[in-house]
């Protein structure tokens, strides 16, 4: 168990922040202006107060998921329809806040959550009260959000069997993530009363790129995501298809031609899992057949570890050091289907021939 939890604490520490930071920054980066908002700048004890308690509920909401995840396993999981709604619903949450920040419209203003109002007079006695709301909620909130590296820890959860154990996964893996949110969060904060404008118009802008890119993620795992001319996200692109004899052969640009064909069993191509995403990301695949596709994952610590084809509703965590697999039935000739990690950041496709 000790082994269990202090890993978890470390991959929190060394891979878990940096992931998270890419799907939850927005979140941590709203509540620090809704803050600034409610109470304005001032010293470093209203400085860290937002953070923290955004980390607090955060670590709480974590801790609190994986009793839940020991308890009953994966039938409390979110399907993969359920997670891209919530991610497509905090994209928007995202913008709307980037877009108040921005002072480009005043109904932007309702995306400030504010206390409830059988709360305001006890708020208005205490402007830590108002200040610590929307950071305790958006702290909550990133649980409907989490990155790769989360959703393999939350598997580990499932797999204890036990409740207690997977809190104090949860827990230790989230803690090990605190450092980083808080270091970035709290030196946000510290540019002065002068800077505050600036600081506001800034996080805007870099709120808005994340709610943006956050929900063209999401769209993607519900099969809704348009293409920008002639290159998909990644760099993945349209390829002319190969001979048929290639069949089951990656697609990959700038290899060594001679290496181009799989040499696994015919039917069954390999994906490496690494932290910059999949290789290879491309595969023509025979249409209107059984296949079996293996996932290896040697040193793959990103979210590309939770693997996933949203059309065709699969879906696989395969954690560093191990190998898995998936099989499903391929459609008809001449469709495309995309396979992603569970955010969305990291793509591929099959080519059906």
């Amino acid at each position: 168990m000790n082994i269990t939890i202090w890993s978890a604490l470390l991959t929190g520490l060394f891979t878990g922040g940096l992931s998270c930071l890419a799907v939850q920054g927005g979140l941590l980066a709203s509540a620090i202006g809704n803050a600034r908002t409610a109470e304005g700048t001032g010293g470093h004890h209203k400085a860290a107060l937002p953070i923290a308690v955004f980390l607090f509920a955060k670590l709480i909401g974590y801790a609190v998921l994986g009793f839940l995840l020991g308890w009953f396993g994966e039938w409390i999981s979110l399907s993969l329809s359920a997670q891209a709604t919530l991610q497509i619903l905090a994209a928007i949450f995202m913008i709307g806040t980037a877009l108040n920040f921005l002072e480009v419209h005043p109904i932007f203003r309702h995306f400030v959550l504010r206390v409830p109002r059988f709360l305001e007079r006890l708020a208005k006695k205490s402007t830590h009260l108002s200040a610590s709301f929307a950071p305790a909620v958006l702290g909550l909130a990133t649980i409907f959000l989490p990155c790769g590296v989360t959703q393999a820890m939350m598997a580990s959860a499932i797999s204890s069997g036990n409740p207690f154990t997977a809190a104090l996964i949860m827990f230790f893996f989230v803690l090990g993530t605190v450092p980083l949110f808080f270091v970035l969060g709290y030196s946000a904060t510290k540019l002065g009363e002068a800077m505050h404008r600036k600081f506001m118009r800034v996080a805007g802008v870099l709120i808005l790129a994340i709610g943006v890119l956050t929900f063209y993620n999401g769209a993607a795992l519900v099969d809704f995501s348009p293409s920008f001319g002639d290159g998909e996200y990644f760099d993945i692109k349209s390829e002319p298809l190969p001979d048929a004899n290639l069949l089951v052969a990656p697609v990959n640009k700038g290899a060594d031609p001679s290496k181009q064909v799989q040499q696994e069993q015919p039917g069954e191509p390999t994906i490496y899992i690494t932290n910059n995403g999949y290789s290879p990301n491309q595969f023509i695949l025979p249409a209107n057949s059984k296949v079996r596709v293996q996932l290896v994952n040697k040193e793959g610590y990103s979210c590309a570890q939770a693997f996933t084809i949203p059309k065709l509703g699969v879906r696989k965590i395969v954690p560093p050091g191990e190998t898995d697999y998936v099989e499903f039935q391929t459609p008809s000739s001449g469709q495309r289907i995309p396979f992603m990690c569970t955010m969305g950041m990291y793509r591929g496709e099959f080519v059906i021939h």
